[in-house]
């Protein structure tokens, strides 16, 4: 009874992933109105110059629909990594955890092991979805490790710009001239932001919101409507970018200090067993010893 329920359910699944496949999904009113207002995540690239990973990354997109992946649009793009590489990657780890349990059950099968068939379903769909939570968990790990990244830059970027503003340079010279003193991300893509902010005729700080928001870095947001502020209020611009540079700075070397601590008491314990084994190595002979020599006046 049961054999047949589940052949029956792994056959209604393959009918519904094949429709997914063959009709798109149709995105709702509400998301296709919001994509008109902002920028895309990432840029897709053409059929031409995109690899065959990106190729099959692009026909999943468009099958399953492009709002699935909305949600890791500012993982992807704080990382420059094309959606179409996420999606294929997230294909292929599926494809491995369904795949690697029947493997092993034709291998234990071709033993002579014999496996209910239910066992290896149920772990193929499990390692299935183990395998596409792992792929989001790197990319959300290294999208992490990548926005400390860009905040060291932006202290940096703080620095030079409260310099220049205390030489008296007016305050949209100083953004584009503070972007253009490094090399870095950051440095690059806030020049960017300040020139398309200036070309369509906005303030360059919104053209640095945009990029926070894009980033999901909320300092750089946080930076724009200080000066802002600051500077539709008449306050003290330099005073105020100078503030926001001393905390970035605490709270980075608090971040820091934790992490270090964490790593610190990390060790504790493989020092520990290391200094048990050196005093096993130590006495084991003396012990032997005794033990031997008792043994033999007995």
């Amino acid at each position: 009874m049961i054999l047949p329920l589940t052949i029956g359910a792994a056959m209604g699944l393959g009918v519904w992933l094949i429709a997914i496949a063959v009709i798109p999904s149709r995105p709702s009113l509400a998301s296709t109105i919001s994509r008109l207002h902002r920028p895309p995540a990432v840029s897709l690239r053409s059929d031409t110059n995109a690899t065959g990973i990106e190729l099959i990354g692009k026909w999943i997109i468009r099958r399953v629909g492009p709002d699935r992946f909305g949600r890791y649009s500012a993982h992807l793009s704080v990382l420059d990594r094309p959606a179409e590489v996420f999606a294929a990657h997230c294909a292929l780890a599926a494809v491995v955890g369904l795949a690697f349990p029947i493997v092993a059950t034709t291998v234990l099968a071709a033993a002579g092991i014999g496996v209910n068939i239910l066992i290896p379903i149920w772990i193929s769909l499990l390692f299935a979805v183990i395998g596409v939570f792992l792929v989001v968990a790197r990319l959300a790990d290294a999208a992490d490790e990548q926005r400390k990244t860009l905040l060291l830059q932006l202290g940096a970027f703080l620095d030079v710009l409260s310099m220049l503003l205390a030489a008296a340079e007016a305050d949209e010279q100083a953004l584009q001239l503070a972007a253009r003193a490094g090399d870095g991300r950051l440095f690059n893509a806030l020049a960017r932001s300040f020139r398309d902010a200036g070309i369509s005729g906005r303030p360059m700080l919104t053209g640095m919101d945009d990029l926070g928001k894009r980033w999901e870095i909320d300092e750089l947001r946080s930076i724009a409507s200080a000066g802002s502020l600051a500077s539709s209020g008449g306050a003290a611009v330099r005073r105020t970018l100078m503030a926001k540079s001393r905390s970035m700075r605490s709270a980075q070397l608090a971040a820091e200090e934790t992490d270090a601590r964490l790593r610190s008491s990390k060790l504790s314990l493989p020092q520990f067993l290391i200094a048990i084994g050196l005093i096993v190595m130590l006495l084991y002979p003396a012990v032997a010893g005794f033990l031997n020599n008792l043994s033999a006046g007995t």
